[in-house]
């Protein structure tokens, strides 16, 4: 199995994996790390060289690429020639979702966080990502809020939605709707790591991480392909009963409107009732 090493300056073969959440590194270790004393690391000190799983565990000078994290002591780096896949960065357990491929052509599947269900010819937005049960006043069981290990991400999805949302109620007629999301990277980052032991360093060091790979998965994760079919089968039937009309951001028909812009989820939860949710 190939994987990623981090070295850890001034660290022993004693550390724990309590310790490697507190630096920061615990989205890399589901549940075990090898440690691997080191006397001369990528910054010519001593430390220790971890990994997760089973797998070659050590500094080879002339054998592995070595990046430092950026705001941190900890180096990250991999052996040329057991160049880390997704398969071996794969969570045990991964979210369902959707497939995007890179340039290098690994493929790495993005959860919907936010996904579309249509009912009773509407399209509802429902959260995608697995969320706790919550006893009511009534004693009844209902979904609750998502999962703490996805609930940043959600919070991402929600607001990237909200700005989204605002843009195009502010912009004019005509106009390309233009708006800027300042965490889009971590949000899109985010999304990798739900089902991959990775973050920022990882996807640099890989060269894998670049505007159209961003692009498709903030596409995967709202889930854009099953809005936009709706939207074209919606209009497609206004067309054929000739009554489709277009005023700002709507198609209108008798009275009913389709809004061309999804409407933002909320942290709440958002679909019908008659609409099961299974995660």
């Amino acid at each position: 199995m190939a994987g990623f090493l981090y070295y850890l300056p001034g660290r022993g073969p004693d550390i724990k994996l309590a310790d490697v959440r507190a630096l920061g590194l615990g989205y890399a270790f589901d549940a075990q790390l090898t440690p691997r004393q080191c006397l001369g690391g990528p910054d010519n000190g001593s430390g220790v060289v971890i990994a997760a799983g089973d797998q070659r565990v050590g500094y080879h000078k002339h054998e592995q690429d070595w990046r430092q994290i950026p705001h941190s002591s900890a180096w990250i780096g991999y052996y040329r020639d057991e160049r880390p896949t997704p398969t071996d960065l794969a969570r045990p357990e991964l979210l369902d979702g959707l497939w995007i491929t890179c340039d290098d052509g690994s493929q790495w599947l993005i959860p919907k966080a936010r996904r579309w269900e249509e009912f009773d010819g509407e399209c509802y937005p429902v959260c995608g990502l697995p969320q706790r049960l919550s006893l009511a006043a009534d004693g009844q069981w209902q979904l609750g809020a998502v999962k703490s290990r996805y609930e940043q991400l959600w919070r991402w999805v929600c607001a990237y939605e909200q700005a989204f949302a605002e843009a195009v109620q502010s912009h004019h007629d005509g106009d390309v709707v233009r708006f800027t999301f300042d965490a889009i990277n971590d949000m899109a980052i985010a999304a990798l790591q739900a089902n991959y032991r990775v973050s920022a360093s990882e996807l640099d060091l890989l060269g894998i991480y670049d505007l159209q790979i961003r692009e498709r998965i903030v596409d995967a994760l709202l889930d854009v392909a099953t809005w936009r079919a709706w939207v074209k089968k919606k209009c497609a039937a206004l067309a054929r009963s000739g009554s489709l009309s277009v005023s700002g951001g709507e198609l209108s028909m008798e009275g009913a409107s389709v809004a061309i812009t999804p409407p933002s989820p909320s942290c709440e939860r958002t679909q019908p009732d008659s609409i099961v949710t299974t995660n």
